[in-house]
Parts: C-alpha cells; structure tokens; sequence
C-alpha cells in the first residue's frame, strides 16, 4: 500500500512538473540581439533592476560586422552599456532603455551618427 500512494505521488508530480515548467520557460525565453556596424568590436554590458536590485548579464563581445545574442532575458526594461572592447573604460553608450516583453526576440544595429555619436537603431530583422 505504501509503494502505491509512494508511486502515485511521485508520478502526479512528475506529470505537474511537465505542464508547468514549459510555461515558465516560454514567460521568461526573451532574446536581444546586437549586430556591430562599427569598425572595432564592441562589449555591450546589459541589467535589469528587478525588486529594486541591479541584475545584470554577462559582458557580450560583438566582432566588427558580427551579431552576439543574449537570450533568457526577464520581461521588462532592460538597459544595455555599450563600451570599446579596445578600452573597455571607454563607453560609447550609456544606459540604452529597451522594453523587453516575454518571448520577444528585439534585434538593434550599432550604428555610428555622427564623429563620436554612437546609437542602438531598432532592426525588423534577425539573423
């Protein structure tokens, strides 16, 4: 008696675990990618303030002429740094607000406008 209430437990909690865990995935599998249009590469350092805490992902290098992905993103403003990967001192942009929804996949170009001006345009495609 005891294997079988043993046995029904542990399967109608695998059978749980195999509804609601494809649900919490596909809320939180948001991606950003970026596609470096400078002549040198770049990092783009990304966070998120979550509870009132900074919650930041990894550094991305992104190669001239290249495209660098961050996936796994929580919904919500998300704010990227982009820096010279050659002087990583050195920040090209500063603290870009990009609203990321759940299982968004954003793309942006890193464009340079202008002498030393460098934006985050907004791209339909994704490569």
């Amino acid at each position: 008696m005891r294997r079988i209430i043993t046995y029904s437990l542990a399967t109608a909690f695998i059978a749980m675990t195999a509804v609601v865990a494809p649900a919490a995935l596909a809320q939180s599998s948001a991606a950003v990618g970026f596609r470096n249009e400078l002549k040198t590469p770049v990092l783009v350092q990304g966070f998120t303030i979550v509870n009132g805490t900074q919650r930041g992902g990894p550094s991305i290098l992104v190669p001239p002429g290249r495209t660098a992905w961050e996936n796994n993103l929580p919904a919500g403003d998300r704010y990227y740094t982009i820096y010279d990967a050659n002087a990583p001192r050195t920040v090209l942009l500063r603290d870009a607000r990009v609203s990321v929804t759940p299982r968004a996949e954003l793309f942006f170009l890193i464009r340079q406008n202008g002498p030393s001006r460098i934006t985050l345009t907004a791209d339909s495609c994704c490569q």
